[in-house]
């Protein structure tokens, strides 16, 4: 009787003992892929002086730069503008090569290659780009009509046709980032008089060095510059997100507010752009009662793939306040970004 009451608790206990170890291996295995999809999808976060703080995976490294992958492409900070870091793991130097707080000048090889990656330039400065778009003018009247007479429609063609040094003529207000500045010539299908030329570089104002802007320069105009910051290098920071521009147009002062109002995608005549740039830009002039807006869409590695300018002029009529309107849109149609 003993042997066989012994012989139950055995076989009981070994019962109990091989569902404990299959519940808890089933414990350790939910576990570990937990843990490891939380691993696979941690963030690495980034804080920048202005208080900016960037979400995603730093890729890469070097002297001047952290390279941050977000959702829509890999963002590039200058280490200057960085307030702290907080890593989601601990990396090896072989897989990361750089680390804030350390330096991998010792290290003369590596398990795993650098990652391929790149920051977002909205305007790519490459010799030989261009870039093509179907433009339409159409005015209205104070009462609303269009005015058909007075519309139109072209193609205009945008190319970087010259690369040269810099040249001091050109930065009276500005200090240069980068050693060259660039030609945009702007031509028109429909007329033969000479193109418009504008000079494009990388600058801040003085005191400024942390605010870099692609900045654009009208060529043919030497004896009276305005200096018409396009968008900003780093346009996801809090400081660089809206600016202003003044300057001279006409003998009138000109002044220049822009805004990045979001990311978006857009369709075009050349196809459908993902995560583009919005920029709002109001125009005021002097002493003027115009009110100018204008929408840009910046597509990553493309440049400017769409343009919405309106324009209201405010006017008197029999005692009543009326407004005129005319509308521009430049709409891409093909390009070639080298």
């Amino acid at each position: 009787m003993m042997s066989f009451c012994n012989l139950l608790m055995t076989r009981f206990f070994t019962i109990i003992l091989s569902f404990d170890i299959k519940r808890m291996w089933m414990i350790v295995t939910v576990l570990f892929v937990l843990f490891m999809f939380k691993t696979a999808y941690a963030e690495d976060e980034i804080e920048t002086l202005d208080g900016s703080l960037f979400k995603g995976k730093i890729v890469k490294e070097d002297n001047k730069s952290v390279y941050l992958k977000i959702k829509t492409g890999t963002v590039l900070i200058d280490r200057d503008m960085i307030k702290s870091v907080r890593m989601s793991q601990s990396w090896d130097i072989e897989d990361h090569v750089e680390r804030l707080d350390k330096t991998s000048a010792n290290v003369t090889a590596k398990k795993n290659p650098e990652p391929q990656s790149h920051s977002i330039i909205y305007f790519p400065l490459k010799m030989g780009s261009w870039w093509k778009y179907n433009v339409r003018y159409t005015p209205q009247n104070l009462y609303g009509e269009h005015l058909t007479e007075k519309s139109s429609a072209y193609v205009t063609t945008w190319e970087i046709t010259d690369q040269t040094r810099t040249n001091t003529l050109y930065f009276s207000q500005y200090a240069w980032h980068l050693p060259d500045i660039y030609q945009l010539t702007i031509s028109r299908d429909d007329v033969t008089g000479q193109p418009t030329r504008k000079m494009l570089f990388v600058g801040s104002l003085e005191g400024e060095a942390d605010k870099a802007f692609l900045v654009m320069v009208d060529q043919n105009r030497k004896d009276s510059f305005f200096y018409q910051r396009i968008l900003p290098k780093n346009p996801f920071l809090k400081y660089t997100s809206q600016w202003t521009d003044i300057g001279q147009e006409s003998k009138a002062t000109f002044k220049s507010a822009s805004k990045i109002i979001g990311v978006e995608g857009i369709d075009t005549a050349c196809g459908y752009f993902e995560d583009c740039l919005v920029i709002e830009r109001v125009d005021k002039v002097e002493n003027q009662t115009l009110q100018s807006r204008v929408y840009f869409w910046y597509a990553p590695d493309v440049g400017m793939v769409k343009m919405i300018h309106e324009i209201v002029y405010p006017q008197v009529e029999s005692g009543k306040m009326l407004k005129t309107y005319s509308f521009q849109e430049y709409d891409l149609i093909a390009y070639g970004v080298k």
